[in-house]
């Protein structure tokens, strides 16, 4: 017995080491999520394009692992405090599909039965228990006479770079957004916006595949319309353009040689020159060739002969200029 008496006061202590205070317990999560975030509307052609967040906790900052119903409502009444629920009773739903909590939901409706009106749209999700979160921030659009696409767009290789030039069905003045995929990228990039039906990428490579779409934009209001892209037009440019005629071919004739001169036709790098020569009224002749200064010497000359001098630039791929103007010179 006085061992066991001994051992109660140990055991009591024990019991009082392994005991926290825990406090008054907590009501459990009600689940309610919080509102849908940056939700965004986009007219483009026919449809209309609503993207939104959906949330990962709660009201009470629990994580939720799972979402109910996604309401998702267009409407054309104002969002004034006095007026939202009419426009909660009245707006339309417009089906999604079921999401996980932090998704990025993207749908579309069409934009047909709103055009020339704004229309008010909003989203609310509800939790796991079944209840919804507040509405999100609401978004205001004015949908417009869908823009038709760009029609007709075509591709030139020119030396200055690819042309684009495209046709505009519409008597509306529009914005055109230039997309580009090059080579084997898999998406298309923004590459340039433009008043004109036409615009030339001076980025190009040579032997390098290229695809373009257009796509017109325009303003209403504060918001922006798009069509949609144009059907894509591809195009791989090629160096089949010639270096510009070299300018200011001068002779000076001396008794054993003629000493020719002229402008460099350009600082491309590679860049040779062929000088042709004709004797009196005889057809022109290669005289020299692979020629990198601009200037050559002639020694195989006669006294008292006309001569007729040319020059032409060649480049790296051998791509030849036209010939220079000719200059005369005579001997003494």
């Amino acid at each position: 017995m006085g061992r066991l008496s001994n051992g109660l006061p140990a055991l009591a202590a024990l019991t009082l080491v392994g005991c926290g205070y825990v406090g008054d317990p907590l009501p459990p999560s009600l689940k309610i999520p919080r509102p849908v975030s940056e939700l965004t509307a986009l007219q483009r052609g026919q449809r209309i394009l609503i993207e939104f967040h959906l949330p990962e906790l709660s009201t009470d900052g629990v994580s939720l692992r799972r979402l109910g119903e996604i309401d998702l409502r267009i409407g054309a009444e104002g969002v004034n405090p006095w007026r939202r629920e009419i426009w909660e009773a009245h707006a339309y739903a417009i089906p999604v599909a079921p999401a996980e909590p932090g998704a990025r939901v993207r749908v579309e409706t069409p934009a047909g039965s709103w055009i020339g009106r704004e229309v008010i749209i909003a989203a609310r999700v509800a939790g796991p228990t079944g209840r919804f979160s507040d509405w999100s921030e609401f978004c205001a659009l004015q949908v417009v006479r869908p823009l038709p696409a760009p029609e007709a767009l075509a591709a030139q290789d020119r030396p200055d770079g690819v042309r684009l030039a495209w046709q505009w069905p519409d008597a509306r003045a529009a914005r055109f957004r230039i997309w580009r995929r090059r080579g084997e990228q898999n998406t298309l990039a923004l590459a340039a916006e433009t008043d004109r039906p036409e615009w030339t990428d001076a980025e190009v490579e040579y032997g390098v595949a290229y695809s373009y779409q257009v796509q017109a934009v325009l303003r209403a209001g504060d918001d922006l319309a798009e069509s949609e892209p144009s059907r894509p037009v591809s195009i791989t440019p090629e160096d089949r353009f010639p270096p510009p005629v070299p300018l200011r071919l001068r002779a000076a004739a001396a008794p054993d040689r003629v000493e020719l001169s002229w402008e460099p036709a350009s600082d491309e790098p590679g860049l040779t020159y062929r000088l042709w020569r004709s004797r009196d009224d005889a057809p022109a002749e290669l005289l020299a060739e692979q020629l990198t200064q601009p200037g050559y010497s002639d020694r195989s000359v006669s006294s008292g002969m006309r001569y007729t001098y040319a020059v032409s630039a060649v480049d790296r791929l051998g791509n030849e200029s036209e010939r220079s103007e000719p200059v005369e010179v005579i001997l003494p």
